[in-house]
């Protein structure tokens, strides 16, 4: 299932502070995490005139208006044209999905004073041709509104549970009482007779302007959930809100009386066929291995129908002739709960209060309760999971969290350091390095000599509590294989307990399934980025060891962390290279300050290079003292290359880079030349030369 936040905020209000904890908690765990990007700079802008390039044939260049002046950019994209609406990146903005600095530069002797942007370099979902089409707005909508900028998630839904695959069945499971409700007092809804095998509303259409020009935001979230874009606007509209509710539609020239599509034929696309005459919206009474909500679910059938005429009208100029119903509200059976059970179940102490509350939070009908039980009806969409008291359990041991039950006693593992990391800083570093977070539950069930057994296991794959974070780490990775998504570098920050004890550990992970030209993984690359983690959070290590399948590093002889490639999963060569690291961050020595990576207000790390000529009788420490003394830390300067020059016994060349990553802004393309100019005049006072 995947979503975004600001999705979920169409449909419902909220505010969590840990959307993740929550969704641990209430049993989903996360595959796949993106986080948001920085586009203060960003701007929409209208292109005003297009003419041809003269030195290039493929280039066009655009003038454009934004809010804040007018501007000359070189554009290649092959879509561009007078009137577009597109988006705009200023001299000075970092581009997300490249990390390029904007600068002010000539294109073939054309002066060009920034960028338009296409999905691809801001890092979003969308279409990859050409640059943004943007449709709908003028240049005084914020970005916000027409786009959906916002963390994005996919997370792991039980079979048992269709119905929060669809955005709404998620908010549901977030905040029933807060849904936003579409109802329209001028819509009128005619109740129906007519004797159908699934429920229904069957708009008729009197006017209905079609048009190529889709919404963005909607065009974006078909793209991001793997679904057709159509050239109909229309089309992508019902398919839109099939997603967000997981209704599916039926568009035909015939109406209800006639329409009767058996249930073996509704697979898992929306049903178009004639003329746009009529939209039905079909919810099944019995199940069906595509459906997207609980079969027999109709309690959000309107608010749907509702929320497509919203939108309908709104893009397409809608008019509706007639709407009619048959909306069939299944009984619920009545289910009984024994408080004295639920203590007993879950390994935990629950009030009838605490009970009552969290089972009317999460919309189930209460019926009566006394002081020893409760008897409640499931809500219309959870008919088909909530079965029986032990599913009941579940739910109110999910609601409070699985903190609240009761734990062996385990020993924390005692830090014997004084500094220890801050793990939103960890994540950041690898946020940096293109990295996505998983997210699992401390659960598992594979058993060795050192697990712990749970003693009230939910499911059969949650017996023990996992030694070991590579196992969970593995079993997203065998999914993103299988499924061929678009990510090489997954991590995990979790707990995990092994010998009546409990830590914090790290585990990182590559996939080489891309094995282009320029993203090739190898074991030293990885290696390489390890070595930058453990260095950059100076985190102690005297020594590291090659092992035939890896790499061990060690400090005083023990082993901090490990870097190992695997081969072979469940017994199964694979084709695609994985290499996986590991680190318990509760145990490792790391007492200086370390840098900050920030991904909030991320900034591009840039850097130069240097070739100086030294006599012969300075040494090259010298030069680096000097440079230091006059930036005082402000830059870092690494050497990257010694050679002797031509002449021999005079003087020697020496490669020098300075790199600029203090993240807190990104230089100006001014600023670096002026810290070059700076370098030139401090070396040239003790000798040395600028070749």
């Amino acid at each position: 299932m995947k979503f975004t936040i600001n999705w979920l905020k169409d449909f419902c209000n909220f505010d969590i502070e840990n959307i993740e904890d929550f969704l641990l908690n209430r049993g989903f765990e996360i595959n796949h995490k993106k986080i948001k990007k920085n586009y203060e700079k960003f701007k929409i802008c209208q292109i005003t005139k297009v003419t041809k390039h003269p030195n290039a044939d493929k280039l066009n260049i655009c003038e454009i208006q934004f809010s804040g002046g007018c501007e000359t950019i070189v554009c290649g994209a092959s879509n561009v044209y007078e009137g577009m609406f597109t988006i705009f990146a200023p001299v000075g903005t970092v581009i997300p999905g490249n990390d390029l600095l904007i600068q002010k530069t000539k294109i073939r002797g054309v002066e060009s004073n920034g960028m338009l942007c296409s999905c691809k370099e801001l890092d979003i979902n969308g279409d990859d041709e050409g640059i943004i089409d943007l449709a709908y707005t003028n240049l005084h909508t914020q970005i916000e509104d027409l786009i959906d900028l916002s963390e994005s998630y996919e997370i792991e839904v039980t079979t048992n549970r269709k119905d929060v695959l669809n955005i709404v069945g998620l908010c549901k499971e977030i905040n029933n009482e807060r849904l936003n409700k579409f109802e329209n007092s001028t819509i009128k809804i005619n109740k129906s007779n007519h004797p159908q095998n699934f429920s229904f509303i069957s708009i008729k259409i009197d006017t209905l302007e079609d048009t190529n020009k889709t919404p963005f935001f909607i065009k974006q979230r078909l793209n991001f959930s793997k679904e057709h874009i159509d050239t109909s606007c229309f089309k992508n509209i019902i398919n839109y809100v099939s997603l967000c509710f997981g209704y599916k539609f039926a568009i035909s020239n015939m109406g209800i009386q006639e329409f009767s599509k058996p249930d073996s034929d509704f697979g898992s696309k929306n049903y178009f066929s004639g003329e746009f005459k009529y939209i039905h919206l079909i919810i099944l009474h019995n199940q069906n291995k595509y459906l997207q909500y609980s079969h027999g679910d109709t309690s959000e059938a309107k608010n749907a129908a509702y929320y497509l005429i919203q939108l309908l009208e709104r893009y397409c100029n809608l008019r509706i002739d007639s709407i009619e119903c048959s909306l069939i509200y299944e009984t619920q059976n009545e289910i009984s709960l024994q408080f004295e059970d639920l203590n007993r179940v879950s390994g935990s102490i629950y009030t009838p209060g605490e009970a009552i509350y969290a089972l009317t939070k999460l919309g189930f009908i209460i019926i009566n309760s006394n002081e020893n039980s409760v008897n409640v009806k499931a809500p219309l969409h959870r008919k088909n999971d909530i079965l029986d008291e032990y599913c009941l359990i579940e739910e109110i041991i999910r609601f409070y969290g699985l903190d609240r039950i009761e734990l062996k006693s385990l020993k924390p593992i005692e830090s014997t350091f004084d500094n220890e990391l801050d793990y939103a800083e960890v994540k950041n570093f690898w946020y940096y390095k293109g990295f996505t977070e998983v997210r699992n539950m401390p659960f598992t069930n594979i058993y060795s000599d050192n697990s712990i057994e749970i003693d009230n296991p939910m499911t059969i794959k949650q017996k023990y509590l996992r030694i070991s974070l590579s196992d969970n780490v593995l079993d997203v990775a065998k999914k993103y294989i299988r499924y061929n998504w678009q990510c090489n570098k997954i991590f995990e920050i979790g707990k995990v307990f092994t010998n009546e004890s409990e830590y914090t550990s790290l585990c990182c992970l590559w996939i080489d399934q891309f094995k282009t030209w320029d993203m090739k993984l190898d074991f030293f690359s990885c290696k390489t980025e390890v070595e930058e983690f453990l260095n950059t959070f100076n985190i102690a290590y005297d020594s590291n060891s090659n092992l035939t399948d890896g790499c061990v590093w060690k400090l005083q002889g023990k082993s901090i962390c490990s870097l190992k490639e695997i081969s072979n999963l469940n017994n199964k060569k694979l084709k695609d290279k994985i290499f996986i690291f590991e680190i318990n961050l509760n145990n490792i020595d790391s007492k200086q300050a370390y840098i900050r990576y920030n991904t909030g207000t991320y900034h591009q790390v840039n850097s130069k290079d240097f070739s100086i000529k030294v006599p012969a009788n300075t040494p090259v420490s010298k030069v680096i003292d000097t440079i230091k003394d006059k930036f005082n830390d402000r830059v870092r300067i690494s050497i990257f290359d010694i050679f002797k020059s031509k002449k021999l016994n005079e003087e020697k060349s020496v490669g020098i880079r300075l790199t600029w990553d203090n993240l807190s802004s990104t230089q100006t393309s001014e600023e670096i030349e002026l810290d070059s100019k700076q370098l030139v005049e401090a070396i040239t006072e003790i000798g040395c030369k600028y070749e």
